[in-house]
């Protein structure tokens, strides 16, 4: 009798835990993330990317003389759309520059650091099916970076503030989406950049700054750009919008 009562409870005791499982989730779960209480927020506001090249400027010496600020650098960035039009940026690296004189050109690797904001004022669509133009497109940019470059055994700090206003005509591809770009640009403008240091000043302050943007896909492109002051700058960045 006691054997027979011991068997009821556990087969009683088994249904109750496979009917209790059973009931716990009728349905299958949400694979979509905005159906959860809780979930990631959307990363469309950020941005992410690399940016760096060869620059040379003219600068007058403070101790007398004119030389050459030649800086090589490489450049990580993050920025967040505060408005939709209004991209504040942060970035970080590294330089490698030399003050070269007819004395004297010692290298150094310094970190380096930037705050900049991108303001897209202007995009306007182009109607003419005749033209190779789909869109015109106005940016400013400011920008704020330094670092540190050794010189005759000294330390010698040094920061920069520039701005451009670039005019932008832009051309969408019509062909295969996965073999061609999706947009390529060209853009042209005059910029203004000036050095902040206790050693030196730049000999030109006002020049002419032209790129091309290659829009790989819609949130993806690179970029390659020259600085004309009395030296000739290039750069280049690979860009990722979320």
């Amino acid at each position: 009798m006691k054997k027979i009562f011991i068997n009821t409870m556990v087969v009683v005791t088994l249904i109750s835990v496979l009917n209790t499982k059973t009931m716990a989730s009728p349905i299958g779960n949400s694979n979509m993330g905005k159906e959860y209480l809780v979930s990631s927020d959307p990363l469309d506001q950020w941005s992410i990317g690399i940016f760096g090249g060869a620059t040379k400027r003219g600068i007058k010496l403070d101790a007398g003389g004119d030389a050459t600020l030649d800086i090589n650098r490489g450049m990580i960035y993050v920025g967040f759309d505060a408005l939709s039009w209004l991209t504040p940026f942060v970035s970080l690296g590294v330089a490698d520059s030399s003050i070269s004189s007819l004395s004297s050109s010692d290298r150094s690797n310094k970190f380096a650091y930037g705050l900049g904001v991108n303001v897209k004022l202007l995009n306007q669509e182009i109607m003419d099916p005749n033209l190779m133009i789909d869109v015109l497109r106005i940016n400013a940019d400011f920008y704020y970076n330094g670092s540190e470059t050794e010189s005759f055994g000294q330390t010698i700090k040094w920061s920069e503030f520039s701005t451009s206003l670039t005019v932008g005509l832009v051309n969408d591809t019509t062909a295969n989406k996965s073999m061609f770009p999706e947009s390529i640009g060209l853009y042209a403008g005059p910029i203004y950049s000036y050095y902040i240091s206790s050693d030196f000043d730049a000999q030109e302050t006002v020049g002419l700054l032209a790129g091309i943007d290659v829009f790989i896909t819609q949130r993806t492109s690179f970029d390659i750009s020259i600085q004309l002051f009395d030296e000739t700058s290039v750069n280049g960045s690979l860009n990722i919008r979320f």
